[in-house]
């Protein structure tokens, strides 16, 4: 089976609302075709009759959101580096008091000897 895709003949000029621009497919090797729309930006429907709504669809993203959303993320960011931080600090010390701890047990065992 053979599609392609064409603009439509100038009698379909307002199928497509919207500044949509119409395109007519031609199935098969007959004359016969059928209209569709490729829809401007913000529109859609089968004639671009509907106008997006991101209320209704919730795809969009208001710029202030998007703006809290990165404030938030930069400080959970920021205090898992602070924590990250501290938890080297705490292990470093637990461990030069382990070490510390082992040499003074060491010298305790070796004067008893």
């Amino acid at each position: 089976m053979n599609t392609s895709l064409r603009p439509c003949p100038e009698s379909y000029s307002k199928y497509c609302y919207n500044e949509g621009t119409c395109y007519a497919t031609f199935a098969g090797y007959g004359r016969n075709f059928r209209p569709i729309c490729r829809c401007a930006k913000d529109f859609h429907g089968p004639h671009c009759e509907y106008l997006f709504n991101p209320d209704v669809y919730g795809f969009a993203v208001s710029e202030e959101i998007e703006n809290k959303a990165l404030s938030t993320l930069a400080i959970i960011l920021f205090l898992v580096i602070i924590g990250l931080i501290w938890c080297l600090i705490l292990q470093r010390g637990y461990r030069m008091y382990s070490n510390r701890m082992t040499s003074q047990l060491d010298g305790i065992s070796s004067n008893e000897v």
